[in-house]
């Protein structure tokens, strides 16, 4: 998985926060859309998809009256990324007191009807890989999470913690579970990857635990074939 281009608050002109609080457990990810309608933006166009973001900005800090931009992070359909709120602190995105506990908040540059871009998929999950992972003392997963494989964390929308559209046509796709693909767990192919993945599902198959161990994966790098 190549790194996108996650650009820092100052690079975008980021406002200061009038206040931040640390987020003290970290063990989902929660995706978000801009709603009914598509911001205005050129992907590819640092400088337009900056100007959005910036007056997403605005918008949590004037309109809502919040400390700063809600999210933890911007995912334009280039694949940019930018830095919002980061890691490691509270976000005020996910309409619950949990929600806002124990997730960060990975938004699309994108509403409506909009598909989410190849590109913007796959930083959605170069952020989901590299999140630092604390464990909440929230004894249930998330609702409707999605246990990504490998990592001891969840994924789930928006319209899982509250009410609401969002995050439109990026919930089909979690859902889909197409993402598992984009998972590299640091591996230098995405054959090693999917490796990993076939691996993890194989250990928690109940047929595993009864003895059945036909349903383990060849390792790619195995010229033997051997069962590693």
């Amino acid at each position: 998985m190549t790194a996108p281009a996650i650009y820092s608050r100052a690079s975008w002109g980021a406002r200061e926060p009038t206040f931040l609080v640390d987020l003290y457990w970290s063990d989902v990810a929660v995706a978000h859309y801009n709603g009914s309608t598509d911001p205005s933006y050129t992907p590819g166009d640092f400088n337009s998809e900056a100007a959005a973001v910036r007056r997403t900005q605005n918008f949590h800090m004037d309109g809502r009256g919040w400390s700063d931009i809600a999210y933890s992070f911007m995912i334009s359909q280039s694949g940019n990324v930018f830095e919002g709120r980061g890691w490691g602190r509270r976000t005020a995105a996910q309409g619950s007191s949990e929600g806002n506990d124990r997730g960060h908040a990975l938004y699309f540059m994108l509403g409506g009807n909009t598909v989410p871009s190849d590109e913007a998929k796959a930083s959605f999950m170069y952020l989901v890989s590299t999140m630092p992972i604390i464990p909440s003392p929230y004894e249930n997963p998330p609702p409707n999470g999605l246990e990504v494989p490998g990592r001891d964390m969840w994924l789930n929308g928006h319209k899982d913690w509250k009410s609401t559209a969002c995050p439109g046509e990026v919930y089909p796709w979690l859902q889909s579970r197409e993402w598992e693909n984009e998972l590299m767990f640091g591996f230098e192919t995405q054959a090693q990857a999917d490796w990993a993945i076939k691996l993890v599902k194989a250990l928690t198959d109940p047929d595993y635990s009864s003895g059945l161990h036909e349903g383990l994966p060849t390792h790619p790098n195995s010229s033997e074939g051997r069962r590693d």
